[in-house]
């Protein structure tokens, strides 16, 4: 085959795919289970009281996309109450070591809104 065929190909297979709204054709929507996970969904479909496999699957998807995002978001929210703490005890610190500080406004407005009690102006 020749480069320009191969191009006329690879430009051809790329029209005749139905995309969906997201930009994605049908193959990269196709997801194999494995047995045990088939099995998995299977279980749900009796025990849920679904009425098709299809909405079992949907509704294991939907849950588990749902726990991902509530841990990823307690992680997040974690770090930063962590990251506030760390700064709050910086602070802290430096204010021990030179009390003078709280007298220069440049440094509380700075202090402050690290903190997250004011917002930073520019």
């Amino acid at each position: 085959m020749t480069p320009t065929n191969v191009i006329a190909d690879v430009v051809s297979n790329e029209v005749n795919r139905e995309l969906d709204e997201f930009g994605r054709d049908a193959s990269e929507r196709t997801v194999e289970l494995s047995p045990r996970d088939a099995e998995y969904i299977d279980h749900e479909c009796t025990q849920g009281k679904h009425q098709t496999y299809d909405s079992a699957l949907s509704y294991v998807i939907a849950r588990g996309l749902a726990e991902i995002k509530r841990v990823r978001d307690a992680a997040r929210m974690a770090a930063e109450k962590t990251l506030v703490k760390a700064k709050r005890d910086s602070y802290q610190k430096l204010m021990q070591s030179n009390p003078s500080l709280i007298a220069n406004a440049d440094f509380v407005a700075t202090m402050l809104a690290d903190l997250g009690v004011t917002t930073k102006s520019k």
